[in-house]
């Protein structure tokens, strides 16, 4: 994949040096003085083409391709004669179309515009004097405009379906991460409800809020009980002890093909069934039908859950703001990507992660904001180390407590003339044939490590009775 971008890439770069030394025709890419990007995407195309390399697809193909981008915008802006002088020449008319467009007058700003500006370099004066054209040029905004415009979307999901172009720009600059740094609400793989409870699915949260609103008594991630015996466990997404009801929110309710979709039908079969037979009413809410090129639906989605609730004679209503039907508490994304590092690592401690692993299996959900950090790394190697030496500290707790609950050596030395040894062949005689004898009388079949590292080993010849003296 390396070779091929790098190759593309080398083939565009080449056609640019040739069409600004003069060597190449690019007048038929030129429209009204402007490049057009879709023709040029076009002739690159034939190019990659008769060199086997894939080519880019789609009118926006080259706005999200990323190793290209660059190339392509410096083409732009010398075939539109574009440099560091082009505002300073149209700066009275900046001054004017700003005041217009301050006043509300933004289409006679745009008319000002057009009148006053050539057209290959009106997209860049509108965009300095705030002018909103109908349809802007990305290509001549900066990072921080395309970053500005992009606040406020509630995701990357919502960025191309609805802004399919400011997206394809956003990638093509790499600023996507940028954007959820700056929008963290953005990360959307947890949320938080208005009573502190963490939920994995947008639908999910919408419908605890509902619940709360509605002042239904109910319980989330309900750990199932009364199941049969020999039965998995089960968490239900929610539990209304009133109506004795669980609620299921799923996605991709009916999607897929084959083996997969097969063994989702079998596992929701299971489910219900393992429901039905503990004594429970259940009922499993498919999600997907409200899922838009807008976003999720939250009146559709509660107006579905409210006839739900209904045809089991449970009341409620659905007459609330959006935003309350829809809040997620987005405080503790902000805090993982904002707090400096040292502030961090202090939180994520608080949270109870003590290693790497507790960070990747416990606190998963942490894991796509902190990726996001340019200091990442060091988190990481945080927790390493952390969980390195808590790993050691109950190594040692765990071989301290052990250590005492040994005999002590006299005990050992006792035992062994009870027993009659009196050498170490005879101690490895009868070690392995009396476990049981040596575990009651708290002793261990490998007598130096365990009594060196206490502190008492003496050697093999202090444990045997000393020879009778004579004469």
């Amino acid at each position: 994949m390396k070779d091929i971008k790098a190759h593309q890439s080398s083939i565009l770069s080449d056609e640019i040096v040739r069409i600004i030394a003069g060597k190449s025709d690019y007048t038929h890419l030129v429209t009204h003085g402007c490049l057009s990007v879709s023709g040029f995407t076009k002739a690159l195309n034939e190019k990659y083409e008769t060199k086997g390399l894939p080519k880019i697809k789609g009118t926006l193909g080259l706005s999200r391709t990323s190793h290209l981008y660059a190339l392509v915008r410096e083409l732009k802006l010398r075939v539109q004669d574009i440099d560091d002088n082009t505002l300073d020449y149209y700066k009275q008319v900046i001054t004017e179309a700003t005041v217009l467009v301050k006043a509300g007058e933004n289409k006679r700003a745009i008319r000002l515009v057009k009148n006053r500006v050539i057209a290959p370099h009106r997209a860049l004066v509108a965009i300095a004097a705030g002018v909103s054209m109908p349809n802007p040029d990305y290509w001549l905004f900066t990072d921080r405009q395309l970053l500005d415009l992009a606040s406020g979307v509630s995701s990357l999901s919502a960025l191309k379906n609805h802004y399919c172009t400011l997206h394809a720009h956003l990638k093509g600059r790499e600023l996507e991460t940028q954007y959820l740094l700056e929008n963290p609400e953005a990360i959307n793989n947890f949320y938080i409800d208005a009573e502190g409870r963490r939920f994995f699915s947008y639908p999910e949260v919408v419908t605890a809020n509902y619940l709360r609103l509605n002042n239904i008594e109910h319980i989330s991630q309900y750990q199932v009980p009364n199941l049969a015996e020999g039965t998995s466990p089960r968490q239900a997404d929610f539990f209304l002890p009133g109506a004795n009801l669980l609620i299921e929110i799923s996605q991709n309710h009916d999607r897929g093909t084959g083996t997969r979709k097969g063994r989702y039908v079998e596992r929701m079969a299971a489910k219900k069934a393992q429901y039905a037979d503990a004594g429970y009413n259940a009922v499993f809410i498919n999600t997907e039908p409200f899922f838009k090129s807008l976003g999720f639906d939250v009146k559709a989605f509660t107006e579905s859950l409210k006839q739900v609730l209904c045809d089991l004679r449970i009341g409620s209503k659905t007459n609330y703001p959006i935003d309350d039907l829809g809040y997620t508490n987005n405080e503790e994304k902000h805090l993982l990507v904002s707090l400096p590092l040292n502030e961090l690592v202090a939180f994520l401690e608080t949270q109870g992660v003590d290693g790497l692993a507790t960070l990747k299996n416990n606190f998963h959900f942490y894991l796509e904001a902190l990726n996001l950090r340019n200091d990442a790394e060091k988190i990481f190697e945080h927790f390493t180390a952390l969980g390195k030496r808590n790993r050691q500290k109950k190594t040692k707790a765990h071989m301290k407590s052990r250590d005492e609950i040994y005999a002590s050596l006299d005990e050992v030395k006792s035992f062994m003339r009870e027993h009659g040894i009196s050498s170490q062949k005879q101690w490895f005689a009868f070690a392995p044939r009396h476990k049981e004898k040596l575990k009651e009388a708290r002793i261990p079949a490998a007598l130096p490590p365990v009594y060196t590292r206490l502190g008492t080993w003496q050697g093999w010849g202090a444990l045997w009775p000393e020879p009778l003296k004579t004469g």
